[in-house]
């Protein structure tokens, strides 16, 4: 995905990442020694090489990589709105546990109906 891409459509690096993770990245772009073009690719399964006629050639497949790069964008969108979600249920009942394991060594946790009692009380008082 080129710079002018990831600026135009307010591209994070959180989601960047998504996608990098879905498709492979541009590691290296040269001319070979026999004088064709090279694209090394980085991807999940280690680097790979294509190879290309000319350099022409060669910059229409790292345009083509770009577009589909591009269009995967709602996508990892989501699932960058999924994963936090996720993380904030996670934290949520994180927290509720640790609240429970403290509320659970005082009174009002081992009798609930006191900690209750205990809060009505607290609510009037401020209102009085």
């Amino acid at each position: 995905m080129t710079l002018t891409q990831i600026q135009e459509n307010n591209i994070t690096n959180e989601e960047l990442e998504i996608i990098e993770e879905w498709t492979d990245g541009l590691s290296d772009f040269c001319e070979m020694t026999d004088g064709s073009w090279g694209i090394e690719w980085d991807g999940c399964y280690g680097r790979h090489w294509d190879r290309y006629d000319t350099i022409e050639e060669a910059e229409e497949a790292l345009d083509i990589h770009s577009a589909r790069q591009l269009a995967l964008l709602p996508e990892a969108r989501a699932e960058l709105k999924a994963r936090k979600a996720t993380a904030l249920k996670v934290a949520q009942a994180k927290a509720a546990k640790k609240k429970a394991a403290k509320v659970a060594k005082t009174l009002g946790g081992q009798h609930p109906e006191l900690g209750d009692l205990l809060i009505k009380m607290r609510n009037e008082r401020k209102t009085a």
